[in-house]
């Protein structure tokens, strides 16, 4: 681990040791944030439908060129690396709190993959499962709680697969849960020793958690989709009696659990001045009655009503929104920060749950000293090649000197031949700008007609419907709007052209895509040419 340290700070000396940012992955979109010193730098990109259907990938060529987008939104630069810690749908994950006594390191890790075998509610051999340790049972000094999750790995591996492939680089991959709570706590909305219930409604459905001692103890996902079929109308009537009837499921595990948690507290601890003692502080009396008293919501709308929904039911609590210096923080963006927040610690403190087949440090690290090794083999190429020009133009610069020396002592030219040399010399430097000057405006002309006659044949093929062609000669680029089918069928047209010769590049964002009233979607494409 030292060597790990010092490894670290002298990348960090050479900017070779990134923090990493924060990227959600859900069914209407990709968020990411970042970390800088100037504040948060956020990337966003809507996905059209059926490419990522209830967290997991359905059309992987789609997603693939989603994800290149993406990064090419945050560092343009081809084949240079965008580090991530990758954050994936709550729906995906299976998270489980188990309780172990105090043991060493090894014998925790031990008996803590023991425990994750049986408790596994998905079969073992084909999933992922990590554990991160959060916190003691109060009262109870012999006993540390954990929380296990699990995911299946061919899910991860997909995710994991196609962002490599997209240039990213997976620091880390966690549940939006995790991150959430993260966020929270790096917000300072968090109090150590006391409960929280989190409500997060997004256009996937409802997501409840429950935080205790500034971590996640418990998460419960309901999808629209399993309530409501293939339906995307919600009425407000059935989404009242759905957050009512789960937010209360919710409120009696968490009276359940912290409860019998309270009173064991309650018996082992001194009483001072009337009050109950824990860790030095008095015992709330949320944490007597088990009984949890305030609720982050986070909505994109409607955030009014549904409060006022809980407020009628739960009149005890309290209800908030998360709001720091005037700014509030939506569904995504604030799970994207939280995966932030991780990206931006060393990873040899990263002790949180993570899902892969290679741990976050053998992997990241083997990176960040591969990206250490390429810098400091470009570094010696360009000193060596600037070293080599300059003695290249030194020896070049000094033999003409001697030679022009030698000329001028073996014969010297008159006054009038000197003047008659420096009119020929100024008359061919002209006659030679001019040459190519010419041959720059002929190497600038365009012939657009061959060029359009070959996309003809796979317009035909994919019953691509041109609206409009705009040529710009002098940016040598091609601007296509037209309609297709489906956005496959427009990537499909888009990867058939990108074989003639006179293209250089094709740029289509999914952001142009556009469901028109014929059952099409209009896009808009645009080619620069060679």
């Amino acid at each position: 681990m030292e060597a790990f340290k010092k490894v670290q700070k002298v990348l960090r000396i050479f900017g070779q040791l990134k923090s990493a940012g924060g990227l959600i992955i859900s069914d209407s979109g990709l968020k990411y944030v970042k970390i800088s010193d100037n504040g948060l730098i956020k990337f966003s990109l809507r996905l059209p439908p059926n490419i990522i259907e209830e967290g997991k990938i359905k059309d992987r060529k789609i997603a693939l060129e989603a994800f290149k987008q993406l990064k090419n939104y945050i560092e343009p630069k081809p084949r240079k690396k965008v580090d991530v810690v990758v954050s994936l749908g709550n729906n995906l994950v299976y998270p489980q709190v188990f309780f172990l006594p105090h043991l060493s390191d090894k014998l925790l890790n031990e008996a803590a993959d023991l425990n994750m075998q049986m408790i596994s509610p998905i079969d073992i051999k084909q999933a992922y499962s990590a554990y991160q340790i959060i916190g003691s049972f109060e009262g109870n000094n012999h006993q540390i709680d954990l929380l296990a999750a699990f995911v299946q790995s061919n899910v991860v591996d997909d995710f994991v697969n196609l962002l490599k492939e997209a240039d990213f680089s997976i620091a880390a991959v966690e549940f939006q849960s995790l991150s959430l709570v993260r966020a929270l706590d790096h917000l300072k909305q968090l109090d150590q020793g006391l409960g929280y219930i989190t409500l997060v409604v997004s256009a996937e459905g409802l997501d409840f958690a429950i935080i205790k001692n500034n971590s996640l103890y418990f998460d419960y996902f309901s999808s629209w989709k399993s309530i409501l079929g293939e339906d995307r109308r919600i009425p407000f009537e059935k989404a009242e009696q759905l957050i009512i009837s789960e937010l209360e499921r919710v409120m009696n595990f968490y009276s359940f659990r912290f409860a019998t948690e309270g009173q064991s507290a309650l018996k082992e601890q001194p009483i001072t001045n009337g009050q109950s003692i824990i860790n030095g502080q008095p015992m709330t009396e949320g944490q007597l009655s088990g009984k949890a008293s305030r609720l982050f919501l986070l909505t994109q709308g409607l955030t009014e009503e549904i409060k006022e929904i809980i407020k009628k039911k739960f009149k005890n609590l309290q209800v908030e929104e998360v709001v720091v210096n005037n700014q509030k923080f939506y569904p995504g963006w604030i799970e994207a920060l939280g995966a932030a927040v991780r990206g931006d610690m060393p990873r040899s403190k990263d002790s949180f749950i993570t899902f892969g087949a290679v741990s976050v440090l053998e992997e990241y690290h083997h990176n960040q000293v591969l990206n250490m090794a390429i810098f400091w083999r470009n570094v010696f190429v360009a000193v060596s090649l600037f070293f080599f020009l300059v003695f290249s133009f030194s020896f070049v610069f000094f033999r003409n000197i001697y030679a022009n020396l030698e000329t001028v002592q073996k014969a010297p030219m008159s006054a009038s031949e000197v003047e008659e040399f420096n009119h020929l010399k100024q008359y061919a430097k002209d006659f030679n700008s001019a040459v190519k000057l010419i041959g720059e405006i002929k190497g600038k002309e365009i012939s657009f007609s061959p060029f359009l006659a070959q996309l003809q044949k796979p317009v035909e093929d994919n019953d691509i419907r041109i609206i409009r062609i705009f040529i710009n000669p002098e940016q040598k680029q091609v601007l296509i709007k037209g309609s297709a089918l489906s956005p496959s069928e427009a990537f499909k047209f888009k990867s058939e052209i990108e074989n003639i010769p006179e293209i250089n590049k094709i740029d289509l964002p999914f952001a142009s895509f556009i469901e028109t009233g014929d059952n099409r979607v209009s896009f808009s494409l645009t080619i620069e040419t060679k």
